[in-house]
């Protein structure tokens, strides 16, 4: 299940009966789902940026080599230099990539699911 599946979720569980949810409450919850959403959003078209990018230097390199998108391999990356473009949670060996994407990456992610860890402890625990 997705972060975002969660977090669209997250605002039925406002309707259980175990959850009290006075109008105070009520406004903090929606003030940390739009920051979860903002951070959400941004991991989003971030990882979509690195797609439209993998997906052109791929079509470019099917267009040097000859070969239908299926038909490329990894070592067809490697060799042409595209490793970079392929990491997304970690950062391969022998990669030219900066650490700043990864880094980025992991930070939204785990700043998400804190965010959401936050709302459940807002709504069943406070």
């Amino acid at each position: 299940m997705s972060l975002f599946s969660i977090a669209g979720l997250s605002w039925f569980l406002v309707f259980l009966p175990i959850v009290a949810m006075n109008p105070e409450k009520h406004a903090i919850f929606k003030a940390n789902q739009y920051q979860l959403y903002l951070i959400l959003l941004t991991l989003w078209g971030y990882d979509f940026r690195r797609q439209v990018k993998r997906l052109e230097w791929i079509m470019e390199l099917t267009g040097k080599l000859g070969k239908p998108a299926s038909a490329i391999s990894f070592s067809d990356i490697q060799t042409a230099g595209g490793l970079s473009l392929m990491e997304v949670f970690g950062k391969h060996p022998g990669s030219s990539a900066q650490y700043f994407h990864v880094i980025f990456t992991w930070i939204l992610f785990a700043s998400a699911v804190v965010q959401i860890i936050r709302q459940m402890i807002l709504l069943f625990i406070s």
